[in-house]
């Protein structure tokens, strides 16, 4: 019998584990990584506006784009200018769908309830797919189709039993069909914003996606920090426990924007989304060790859902579509490793235009 290092290893050489290649567990397991990133910035974020009253999203987001601009020292060591020049303009509407996607989700805690936030954030996935389909052409198997159903059933387990159990003890909101339509601009902002990503990284760096976004970001977040956060600011009593959650939060959101691109390159838009299904299911976790709430055995098989969901995507992804499962051997692989670990660990080592040779996952 095989161990499991020898099944590992020989998955390497065109074989597959479990069903799926090095390269998609590669991106599932990258997935997790970011979606437990994006639990993080969630409690830290409502730390500061439950425990201390601070209500300023573009505050808390500048700090990222600013840290995004070290990016820029890659680009100049590359010398890699001469081809920004010729697409430097494609960055801008970027930022601003990004950074709207992040202040507009933010609003919405304002103004509808946690339970309606989770659902409707979950249209960003059909969005994506649909985007997908028009602009980067696309197509999905019905098997992956399933499997997004499957993801998406997990996630309605994880949501449901609590919004009916504390139906009574949660509050909708001020004004609820406003903070849901919130979501909804938010969830297709995020949508327009992770294709362009993605088809961004099918021709130009890694590094100066990132470094271009840092600038754009600071920019656009600075002059509506100064348009619409300026009473707040000024009333704001700051405290250390207050810079260590805005610090936290900044830190954990830019070592996920440097993570996306690489998830963008293995997997897709849509396989990115769906793996942020499982925030929610860390936010439980996190809950049983910061609150003492240990969650029922629900949870745990509604996680398990969203798991079977994401194989299932991976597993039904036409062969000419998903990374390190061409009809070449073990060339498709090895690059989707080299390009994964050098967007997490070695940005300075990442590609450059050769990004559009590799295919998506999804």
């Amino acid at each position: 019998m095989k161990t499991f290092r020898q099944i590992w290893a020989a998955s390497r050489q065109g074989g597959r584990f479990l069903w799926l290649s090095r390269s998609q567990w590669l991106g599932i397991a990258l997935g997790q990584v970011i979606s437990a990133l994006v639990c993080v910035t969630g409690i830290t974020s409502q730390s500061l506006a439950q425990d201390y009253g601070v209500n300023a999203p573009s505050t808390q987001t500048v700090l990222n784009y600013v840290l995004l601009c070290g990016y820029l020292f890659l680009v100049w060591r590359h010398a890699e200018w001469s081809a920004l020049r010729g697409r430097w303009w494609w960055y801008l509407p970027l930022a601003v769908v990004d950074f709207e996607a992040n202040y507009l989700v933010v609003k919405a805690y304002q103004y509808t309830s946690i339970t309606s936030v989770m659902l409707l954030d979950c249209f960003t996935i059909p969005s994506v797919m649909v985007l997908s389909y028009i602009f980067l052409r696309t197509r999905y198997t019905k098997g992956q189709l399933a499997g997004v159903a499957v993801a998406l059933l997990g996630m309605a387990m994880l949501v449901v039993p609590d919004a009916l159990l504390n139906e009574e003890h949660t509050e909708a909101g001020s004004s609820p069909l406003l903070g849901d339509l919130l979501c909804l601009a938010s969830s297709v902002c995020y949508a327009c914003s992770n294709v362009a990503q993605e088809k961004i990284l099918k021709v130009a760096p890694r590094r100066e996606y990132l470094a271009m976004l840092g600038v754009f970001g600071t920019a656009i977040s600075a002059i509506q920090l100064l348009a619409l956060e300026r009473a707040e600011l000024s009333t704001l009593r700051w405290s250390p426990p207050i810079f260590g959650l805005i610090a936290a939060f900044a830190l954990t959101l830019f070592i996920m924007y440097s993570l996306v691109p690489a998830m963008m390159v293995l997997s897709g838009a849509t396989m990115f989304n769906l793996s942020l299904l499982t925030s929610d299911g860390f936010a439980i976790l996190a809950a049983i060790f910061l609150f003492n709430s240990p969650p029922s055995a629900a949870y745990f098989f509604a996680l398990g859902t969203i798991g079977i969901g994401l194989i299932v995507y991976n597993k039904f992804a036409p062969p000419e579509e998903a990374p390190g499962t061409s009809e070449s051997s073990l060339q498709p692989k090895d690059d989707a490793e080299k390009r994964l670990l050098s967007s997490s660990l070695e940005v300075q080592d990442g590609p450059s235009g050769e990004n559009g040779d590799l295919s998506r996952t999804g």
